[in-house]
């Protein structure tokens, strides 16, 4: 049983391991898009980095804000 157990939480970290790294669309009304990068908290916890950007004029990419999202899908700004 104890191995059945473990078995399955190795597939599980697996497997939200192994997510992909999203990347939204710009809006064509603000011409803002994010792309969210995972990265480890802890063991077998990870959250994901999320940084909005905005295009100039002359198409040059500027941070618009930074973001973080943890495992439980809540957003808080980080404390750096």
């Amino acid at each position: 049983m104890k191995l059945h157990l473990a078995a399955m939480a190795a597939l599980v970290v697996t497997l939200g391991a192994t997510g992909t790294v999203g990347m939204a669309k710009a809006s064509p009304l603000d011409g803002h898009f994010t792309e969210c990068v995972p990265f480890m908290v802890a063991k077998y916890v990870y959250h994901q980095r999320c940084t909005t950007y905005y295009l100039d004029e002359n198409g040059n990419r500027h941070v618009a804000s930074v973001y973080h999202i943890d495992q439980d899908g809540q957003w808080y700004v980080p404390n750096e």
